[in-house]
């Protein structure tokens, strides 16, 4: 059973970031039309989709952060309609079971070597390990219709860091702090700009 003092941290927390973010919420002053539909639409979607419940019954007592994360990945997995969704340091397996229940047509590929990739639509990254050899690779061979997700982004001052580089890389065009992740399109019809968002 999850640790009540957890949930309890974890919705403090919530509370505490939607009264520092809350003018960043449901794409409130942003100008793209396609930025303001990804936020609206993927990321603050509310609309109770009917395979939550099942996922939730399936995946037992989860940590509620995971339960929302989870459920921004089955959406993403819907928006993008990818063949294939590449996931490292994937640390449990509900991912997986949200994300292939939000497209049936994806395939999730947990890796841990990322030269075998040499191409992607959607890739989604943890702060551990190698992730900085990890991103660079995607990075490289990434297209205009690459989307890569980063987890973990405001864990300490090193990932921190490490976001802030990755939102000045030339090669990313639109990023979104969610503050648990953060998302990078790397459309270059786009203009360069950072979306902080209260998700």
């Amino acid at each position: 059973m999850i640790n009540l003092i957890t949930m309890f941290g974890y919705y403090l927390k919530r509370i505490i970031l939607w009264v520092f973010r809350m003018g960043y919420s449901r794409g409130f002053g942003v100008q793209s039309p396609s930025a303001y539909s990804f936020l609206r639409y993927v990321v603050n979607e509310h609309y109770p989709y009917y395979e939550y419940q099942k996922l939730k019954n399936e995946s037992g007592n989860v940590n509620p952060l995971i339960t929302k994360l989870s459920r921004l990945y089955f959406r993403m997995a819907n928006f993008c309609q990818s063949e294939y969704w590449y996931d490292y340091k994937a640390e449990n397996d509900v991912y997986q079971r949200y994300v292939v229940s939000g497209c049936k047509s994806t395939s999730f590929v947990s890796f841990t070597e990322v030269d075998e990739i040499d191409t992607f639509q959607i890739a989604r990254i943890s702060l551990f390990g190698d992730y900085e050899k990890v991103y660079d690779h995607l990075a490289k061979i990434a297209n205009n219709n690459s989307i890569l997700i980063i987890e973990n982004i405001k864990r300490d001052k090193i990932t921190r860091c490490f976001w802030k580089q990755v939102v000045e890389d030339s090669r990313t065009f639109v990023t979104y702090d969610l503050y648990y992740c953060g998302v990078i399109f790397f459309d270059s019809n786009k203009c360069k700009c950072n979306y902080k968002v209260n998700f």
